[in-house]
């Protein structure tokens, strides 16, 4: 989140954000403060996030952060977490999970 709260304060007049992201920022209250920090005039937010490599107990943790009354209460703020299926890439890579984590989003989803 410090490296998000770096470019928000960059961007205070900003109204569409989506974006893509890792397990490490499934966390509603951390978002809150941010949202409201650094980008008050924001009115279009979407979070976009995969189940791979989130723990069960985490995913519903993670969820329950955004069921407080500041989340239910954006029309447009939405949080879309799909399940994929797992695809077995063999692709070059140095780092492997940096190229894992790349395609995630495009394998086929099979649950929403």
């Amino acid at each position: 989140m410090d490296m998000l709260t770096e470019y928000f304060n960059c961007m205070p007049y900003l109204k569409h954000l989506e974006i893509k992201a890792h397990n490490k920022l499934l966390d509603g209250n951390a978002w809150k403060i941010l949202l409201e920090t650094y980008l008050p005039l924001l009115t279009h937010f979407t979070l976009r996030m995969t189940t791979f490599r989130i723990e069960e107990v985490d995913l519903h943790n993670g969820l329950t952060s955004f069921q407080s009354s500041y989340w239910l209460s954006k029309k447009n703020f939405n949080i879309i977490i799909t399940k994929h299926e797992y695809l077995d890439i063999d692709g070059f890579s140095i780092d492997k999970m940096k190229h894992n984590i790349q395609y995630e989003f495009d394998w086929p989803a099979i649950q929403c």
